[in-house]
């Protein structure tokens, strides 16, 4: 009686010791939020004297009034979701169907399309190579220019593989001797048994989007064009928030 007490409250304790070390850790992740959140709320001459915490101090909506009389804010937004819904479907529509037939044991020439795969993820053609083919194939200065060079993730692509070479065979033995294709045991067996792995994907793919930047000015504008809109851009971002 006495040990199963003690088992018990070692448990309570290891809840306790967890609960206070996961709520610290989400105040360390909630604070930067809320210290920026108050400073776009406060005054200009408090946040240059490093008195802004976690309360606006000196309250005003200027900075907000200023983002969004910029002509390009919403847009720039509107942008950024459509891109990372977009790449995030388009993304994981063709790593699901790249990862699921390199799971299969029995495709021929298996092994070579996985060296094929890991080579681009040590060895990459560059920046000019990419830009080239984006022109070659008419995409450059479109959404597609985009989407399409990230669309399949090498490191995505095995996670999931690797996923889908855990569910048992026996289950798609199964549906093939009742006379389903392969089509069937991947829409009616694979993707409902993989929900926590394509649930993983999907936030890599949006977070990865969402922050991910350095790529579309080259392939959305031209070369002549570029440096152009590009100085422009930063002279009115300076403009609106240093003035």
């Amino acid at each position: 009686m006495k040990k199963k007490h003690r088992i018990h409250k070692k448990v309570e304790s290891d809840k306790v010791f967890c609960a206070i070390v996961l709520t610290l850790f989400c105040l360390m992740i909630i604070f930067p939020f809320l210290n920026v959140l108050a400073i776009s709320l406060s005054s200009r001459l408090p946040v240059s004297q490093g008195r802004v915490w976690l309360w606006p101090v000196g309250f005003n909506l200027e900075s907000y009034k200023r983002a969004f009389a910029y002509d390009g804010f919403l847009r720039s937004y509107w942008n950024t979701i459509r891109y990372t819904l977009m790449d995030t479907v388009l993304s994981l529509a063709i790593t699901m169907l790249t990862a699921y037939p390199l799971s299969k044991s029995y495709l021929r020439g298996r092994k070579i399309f996985n060296v094929f795969f890991v080579f681009t993820m040590l060895f990459s053609g560059g920046l000019i190579a990419s830009y080239i083919n984006m022109t070659k194939m008419g995409l450059n200065g479109t959404i597609w220019a985009v989407l399409f060079p990230a669309a399949c993730s090498p490191y995505t692509m095995i996670l999931m593989r690797t996923f889908f070479e855990q569910i048992p065979t026996s289950m798609e033995e199964s549906a093939f001797i009742d006379g389903a294709n392969d089509f069937h045991v991947f829409t009616k067996i694979t993707i409902p048994l993989s929900k926590p792995i394509i649930s993983t994907v999907v936030l890599l793919f949006a977070v990865n989007r969402w922050i991910e930047d350095q790529h579309r000015d080259h392939r959305q504008r031209g070369p002549s064009r570029q440096g152009k809109r590009r100085s422009d851009s930063r002279s009115n971002m300076r403009s609106l928030f240093w003035r």
